[in-house]
């Protein structure tokens, strides 16, 4: 029996070249083609790609709203597509279920749609969208839709800041990825993701130039772009760094990969992840990790878990000591893929879907 699903995402890859643009959801799919081929799915995207055009995306349906950065009221016109394109998808053959994802105007619009077309709705927290303030909160209180986080860690958050639960924790995987052992390891340390605050490059740059002073010869690259670049860069030549660590910018998923297999010791020092799907990448290329207690962070031989920059250094130069690079741990997709497809299955032998809406 198969289960037609439709995905509500603030953003979609604009092609099939565009890997970097919600990554695990685009492995999610692609994976669901192989691992649960009586999985269906059409996408609904409200803000990105900067269009209205439908397209295929590798020969999954996508229907972009172009809502850009919008506010509202400005953002109602883009609110409303997905429900007209999510009408028309419905009379061409009978959606099962809707999956939003972010706890935000996906969620919302997917809980709209629940309730008109009487079908299960899957929310899937993404990120941030479980601490601070969130005006979305609210939803978590209904009884139509099931939460699920990609952590414990997410979950507890979540909990400490909204006082909610899930019932389901399921978190992201990779699929297969290439042999992570090939290659010399030539990076000493490396960074990946975007430079803003909550990455907190600052103390990345900083643990690096504790490194530094033991290692006069280190190598580190940062894989990413953003709003605090240029004051990144320019810390890292007051501390005498510019010929240490270099800025790739904005790199394709398959060259931050190839970083990461060359590379000794992952340095992330954000404040918070839901999950971290960086770390799996990283444990898949066989690298060690340092990072701060967040997303799957695991205190282990090849990990380091902790917070004091000194500390951080200390325990880089502990890794950069080993003669080897430690067995690649692969945290894979098809997991995630059979525990979506088993909740897909059982809500919807709860609740069958209808054609016509009430």
């Amino acid at each position: 029996m198969s289960t037609y699903v439709a995905v509500l995402t603030p953003g979609f890859a604009v092609d099939e070249a565009d890997t970097n643009c919600v990554p695990a959801l685009q492995d999610l799919l692609l994976s669901s083609r192989t691992r649960a081929p009586g999985v269906r799915h059409t996408v609904f995207s409200l803000r990105y790609p900067h269009r209205r055009q439908r397209y295929s995306w590798h020969g999954i349906e996508v229907f972009p709203s172009g809502g850009r950065e919008a506010l509202f009221p400005a953002i109602v016109p883009s609110w409303a597509r997905p429900v007209a394109g999510f009408a028309r998808a419905a009379r061409r053959s009978p959606v099962d279920l809707i999956h939003s994802f972010w706890l935000g105007e996906c969620a919302m619009l997917g809980e709209l749609l629940s309730r008109c077309w009487r079908v299960p709705h899957v929310v899937t927290l993404m990120g941030q969208d479980v601490v601070g303030r969130n005006r979305y909160t609210r939803l978590l209180r209904s009884r139509r839709t099931v939460f699920v986080a990609v952590s414990e860690y997410q979950r507890r958050q979540l909990l400490k800041h909204s006082g909610c639960d899930v019932r389901h924790v399921i978190p992201w995987g990779l699929p297969e990825l290439e042999d992570a052992e090939a290659g010399t390891r030539d990076i000493d340390i490396l960074g990946a993701g975007s430079l803003t605050d909550v990455k907190d490059f600052e103390t990345f740059v900083h643990v690096v130039s504790l490194v530094r002073t033991s290692r006069p010869m280190l190598v580190c690259r940062i894989a990413g772009d953003g709003p605090n670049r240029a004051r990144l860069e320019a810390k890292a030549r007051s501390l005498g760094l510019a010929d240490a660590v270099r800025f790739e910018g904005r790199l394709p998923r398959e060259e931050v990969l190839a970083l990461m297999r060359r590379s000794r010791v992952l340095l992330h020092t954000s404040r918070f992840e839901s999950f971290g799907l960086v770390f799996a990448e990283a444990l898949a290329c066989g690298a060690r990790i340092v990072s701060r207690d967040v997303g799957i962070a695991e205190r282990g031989p090849a990990w380091f878990v902790g917070d004091d920059p000194q500390e951080m250094a200390a325990a880089i130069l502990r890794f950069l000591d080993e003669p080897n690079a430690p067995k690649p741990v692969v945290h894979s997709i098809e997991r995630a893929v059979l525990a979506y497809s088993n909740l897909y299955r059982t809500l919807c032998a709860r609740e069958p879907s209808a054609v016509t809406a009430e």
